[in-house]
């Protein structure tokens, strides 16, 4: 029985020692597959002619254990198939995971590879998280503090004003008042109309605009294409002198805190003043009311005009052709089709 590792006693053929090289070779390039640089060149042994008499043993093959390091290089990483069958790969060299580079073994002297780590270097721009995902809320739009309520809402703010004008005393017109006039409309309207004081119909009810001269708005209203629910109707002053006295200066300097409260509320685009006082305020002059009616004004950056009151065309029926003129300058303005 022949040793472990023993070369045959009885001659080889030259096929099979051709066959042994190639198997050698074969194994050798799996070698160099999985790691190994260089390794000793073996030469085939010469062909043994046949004849009589004992042949003399072929050489055992050089171990692996020190390579030259002259050896050409392989072009190949990749084992060729022998006889039609690729060989395995040799235990003793480990067994790599897939996609990832064997380990150098340690017997050939050469220090073993660094073990592959994912790098945490970021090479382009780093990822934002979509709109969706992110945690910080929006900032909410700035709201009066003085009213407490949310700006979404804009009826229940317009509500939070009420109370707080009820329990005002800041002129002498709330010494003699039954009660003050709120504004009312629609709170989402374009264009608010800006009366001077109210009328005593005005204070019974507690409304604006009531009345005849409130009948005469109406149908202004109406021949611009508008109703009550379109605009949003408010005076300049909120509380009526018993005398029907028109509203001083500081009156109505002292009262438009009021009027703000409503404006930040409503935000409306256009504006439309009846009566003097309301246009000497636009004006910030006390010329007459003739003078400063039918005229583009600004009022708080938007677009505002006056004209005479309900009340001054009931008492000149003159005036109602100007009247009817400037409220045709505002429907141009807006856009308004009859």
């Amino acid at each position: 029985m022949q040793e472990p590792n023993s070369m045959p006693d009885a001659p080889m053929e030259p096929g099979q020692v051709a066959e042994l090289v190639a198997q050698v070779a074969a194994a050798l390039r799996m070698a160099r597959w999985s790691g190994v640089e260089a390794v000793t060149r073996l030469q085939p042994p010469a062909a043994v002619a046949p004849g009589p008499g004992p042949a003399a043993a072929a050489p055992r093959p050089t171990a692996l254990a020190n390579p030259r390091l002259d050896a050409p290089p392989l072009q190949s990483r990749t084992p060729p198939s022998v006889s039609g069958a690729t060989p395995q790969r040799p235990a003793s060299l480990g067994s790599a995971a897939p996609g990832a580079a064997p380990a150098r073994p340690a017997s050939l002297g050469a220090a073993p590879r660094p073990p592959t780590v994912p790098s945490t270097r970021v090479t382009g721009p780093v990822p934002v998280a979509p709109a969706a995902a992110r945690t910080t809320a929006p900032v909410p739009p700035s709201q009066p503090l003085s009213l407490g309520v949310g700006p979404g809402d804009k009826a229940a703010r317009l509500d939070a004003i009420w109370p707080k004008v009820d329990a005002c005393a800041r002129c002498s017109r709330c010494s003699a008042r039954q009660r003050p006039v709120h504004g009312e409309g629609g709170p989402s309207s374009r264009l608010m109309i800006l009366l001077d004081y109210p009328s005593e119909t005005d204070e019974a009810t507690g409304r604006p605009a009531q009345g005849a001269p409130g009948q005469l708005l109406e149908r202004m209203l109406g021949a611009m294409g508008l109703s009550r629910s379109d605009v949003w109707m408010t005076s300049l002053v909120l509380c009526r002198d018993p005398d029907d006295r028109k509203p001083s200066a500081e009156e109505a300097r002292t009262c438009s805190a009021w009027l703000k409260a409503q404006w930040d509320v409503i935000q409306p685009q256009f504006l439309l003043a009846f009566g003097e006082v309301p246009a000497q305020l636009l004006a910030q002059r006390t010329a007459p009311l003739a003078e400063l009616r039918g005229r583009w004004m600004t009022a708080r950056q938007v677009p505002a005009i006056a004209t005479w009151s309900p009340q001054d065309v009931l008492a000149d029926g003159a005036k109602k052709r100007e009247v009817w003129a400037d409220l045709q300058l505002v429907m141009e303005r807006m856009a308004l089709s009859r």
